[in-house]
């Protein structure tokens, strides 16, 4: 049996700080607010439950939030382990609930991490907090509706 790999067909730029709107453009490719919140895989995740989908994105606010600010801290104190360790976590919690773009740069971070790139992988930090504040807006008018 042959297992594969899924791997993105969205490709992570190098880092870089854009102004935050509903829609970004990255070199050749541009994120709506739609994108960046995959409403297929949400509604996947919670059985198209509304309460279920309200917890889980609420939650998920306030674990992105923390994890944000323990991976800057890992990441600024050159804790290798602590910086895989939350940026995996980041990729996780963002691709389950389909917050793709996020996922991504995790992504990018963990594996820069893991190559003990540490100096490299806090530059994709800005760009990480500049993405979690547009999903926390879209999150918010998504809980709103």
């Amino acid at each position: 049996m042959s297992t594969s790999t899924k791997t993105s067909s969205t490709p992570i730029p190098k880092p870089s700080v854009t102004p935050a709107s509903s829609t970004t453009k990255r070199k050749d490719v541009v994120f709506t607010n739609k994108e960046r919140l995959n409403q297929t895989q949400l509604k996947n995740v919670t059985d198209g439950e509304a309460e279920f989908e309200s917890e889980l994105l609420t939650l998920y606010k306030e674990d992105l939030e923390s994890s944000i600010i323990k991976l800057e801290k890992a990441l600024l104190t050159q804790n290798t382990k602590d910086s895989i360790h939350y940026s995996h976590d980041i990729k996780g919690s963002s691709g389950n609930i389909g917050a793709d773009y996020i996922r991504e740069i995790a992504r990018t971070m963990e594996e820069t991490c893991k190559l003990g790139r540490l100096d490299e992988a806090v530059l994709y930090l800005e760009q990480l907090k500049e993405e979690a504040k547009q999903i926390y807006s879209i999150i918010d008018s998504h809980l709103n509706k």
